[in-house]
């Protein structure tokens, strides 16, 4: 590629870039110390103390960061947050060029051209897509909140409006994470469609698929018998296809349906025994098992398990594809 072609991406790409490590510390009152640790923690290159890497959105995130850390806030909770928003947009933005780039690269073209081509497209597209990609973080943000509250309010001895009485399942493929950061990309995108797809087809009736996520899915059901068929059928299926082995966790009891969405005290527990179950295997609380009738098919998984997020010790049993 020219000298010229990569000094004209340079230029576009970095034009808004007006404010250098030094700038931010007097500009936000953050430390010089934080904002290196930050950067790292983002999994963005550590510049030198007056090179320009900041645009004025960028200043002003930082002093919502400062803000946090005035209320309150630890410096290494906003650390780790800013890990895994590091971790998972790198992966969004390698995904998004990854499936643009065939369109911008053309058969015959000369490495200047290509660069052009990248440097208009960055131009027009960027700032879209900086939207776009906010507004996705927003409903998933705001899911989140929505399972938030509706724990604490269960936590404070309310029972939350419209409960419903159901049994509910988290499944995930085990070791997606690792094959994420060592796969190229479409290899973990094939792997996700060939789950999405077992985990639609897995679906006993009248349990609903509500949402998969790249590597797990979400299962509610009237019937806890049909749960736990589903939930075998998704194990079974994943490892008959050769996919990485599935993990889940499952219970029953009150949660409440919105905006497609369904939040409370049995979802938040069904991801945290699906979070510490061992891949092939299904932890499922004691309640689901006997709602389901499924003392025969699971067996006591031991001590009482002390979940994150939930604050009395849980009686689990183990379910296995070969139970059935």
């Amino acid at each position: 590629m020219t000298p010229s072609a990569v000094a004209e991406l340079e230029r576009l790409l970095g034009r808004g870039r007006v404010h250098s490590l030094e700038d931010a510390e007097r500009l936000t009152g953050l430390s010089a110390d934080f904002l290196r640790q930050n950067q790292l923690a983002l999994g963005l290159p550590l510049p030198e103390p007056d090179e320009p890497i900041y645009e004025d959105d960028h200043v002003e995130n930082l002093r919502l960061i400062a803000g946090l850390l005035e209320a309150g806030f630890s410096s290494e909770d906003l650390l780790q947050m800013g890990r895994v928003m590091g971790h998972s947009l790198r992966r969004v933005a390698e995904t998004f060029i990854d499936s643009v780039s065939a369109s911008l690269v053309r058969p015959g073209d000369s490495e200047e051209e290509v660069a052009h081509r990248y440097a208009e497209f960055a131009d027009a597209m960027l700032p879209q897509l900086d939207r776009m990609v906010g507004a996705v973080l927003r409903l998933h943000l705001h899911d989140a909140v929505r399972q938030d509250a509706a724990v604490q309010v269960e936590r404070s001895g309310a029972r939350l409006t419209g409960a419903r009485e159901v049994a509910v399942a988290f499944a995930d493929l085990a070791g997606f994470t690792a094959l994420g950061d060592q796969a190229e990309l479409e290899q973990v995108g094939a792997v996700a469609g060939r789950f999405e797809a077992l985990a639609a087809q897995a679906t006993a009736p009248p349990t609903r698929l509500v949402k998969v996520l790249g590597d797990g899915a979400l299962y509610v059901s009237r019937d806890p018998a049909a749960l736990l068929r589903t939930v075998l059928g998704l194990m079974a299926a994943a490892a008959e296809r050769g996919l990485p082995a599935v993990h889940a966790g499952a219970a029953h009891g009150p949660a409440v349906r919105s905006t497609g969405d369904w939040y409370g005290h049995t979802v938040n527990l069904a991801s945290r025994l699906c979070g510490a179950a061992r891949p092939g295997t299904a932890l499922v609380s004691a309640g689901l098992v006997e709602a389901a009738g499924a003392h025969d098919l699971a067996a006591p998984h031991g001590q009482p398990l002390r979940l994150r997020g939930v604050e009395e010790a849980v009686s689990a049993f183990v379910l296995e594809p070969r139970a059935t």
